[in-house]
């Protein structure tokens, strides 16, 4: 559990091989290597932490524990959505388009 009572995942990079990928249009997409342990709602970004967080449906939080540095946070911050892709054996195993929130502070 998180300080505020959310219960909170492990990192995902603490899991599994993941990565992020983004542009200045503002695409973004997450790989990860294994399946997640849930089907996930949103994604929010906190511009301020450089946090990115998937948001599970059991309202279970999870930070890719990746570095997001000042240009992927500019690239970040023109996006609207992420797509999560599954790699498996080298081959899109699985992939979704969700939501991603915003944060400024």
């Amino acid at each position: 559990m998180s300080e505020d009572g959310a219960p909170v995942l492990d990192p995902l990079e603490n899991k599994m091989r993941c990565g992020m990928f983004s542009n200045a249009k503002g695409d973004v997409m997450i790989v990860h290597g294994e399946p997640l342990e849930s089907e996930i709602q949103w994604v929010e970004f906190n511009k301020a932490t450089g946090a990115l967080c998937l948001v599970h449906e059991d309202g279970k939080t999870q930070d890719l524990g990746i570095q997001v540095d000042e240009r992927a946070t500019n690239n970040i911050s023109n996006g609207q959505e992420v797509t999560l892709v599954h790699f498996a054996d080298k081959i899109i195993s699985s992939h979704q388009t969700i939501v991603m929130i915003i944060h400024d502070d």
